[in-house]
């Protein structure tokens, strides 16, 4: 603690923003950090993305689906005989191309080919509440010898 807060209540001393950097625990500096942006007007950058997509059904996201690239299935996994499903987070633009994908569940030889694929795929524009919007969403790919 600072020399001018020596004595002074915890109330007082401990809940202070402006101390130094090293004087207080990671946790006070993201709260503050939070509170000072907030208090700015400004939103937190991940809340600002989060709150900007829609997110749709896998069942609605399929209905959309215009152009879909099947994944090839890896040679170790066929040499194996592996099955396996891959669950995939995707955020399709507003022009219907996939602009971020992240694996959610499923086997790791299986991911990267997932991945590579997806990206590939075409969405007809999603609307909402009669505007186009950019959406989040989940799909499956199944791999399957």
């Amino acid at each position: 603690m600072r020399e001018e807060n020596a004595g002074r209540p915890m109330s007082e001393a401990g809940h202070e923003c402006n101390l130094m950097l090293g004087e207080l625990p990671l946790r006070w500096l993201t709260a503050c950090s939070l509170i000072v942006t907030l208090l700015a007007g400004e939103a937190p950058p991940m809340a600002e993305q989060e709150d900007s997509l829609q997110k749709v059904s896998p069942a609605l996201a399929m209905g959309n689906l215009v152009e879909r690239v099947v994944p090839v299935y890896p040679p170790i996994a066929r040499s194996l005989r592996l099955v396996g499903e891959v669950e995939v987070g995707i955020v399709v633009d507003t022009e219907g191309r996939v602009i971020e994908a992240k694996i959610l569940r499923g086997s790791k030889v299986f991911s990267a080919p997932s991945l590579d694929v997806i990206r590939k795929w075409r969405f007809r524009p999603f609307h909402i509440k009669g505007a186009v919007a950019k959406v989040k969403t989940t799909v499956t790919l199944e791999f399957r010898p």
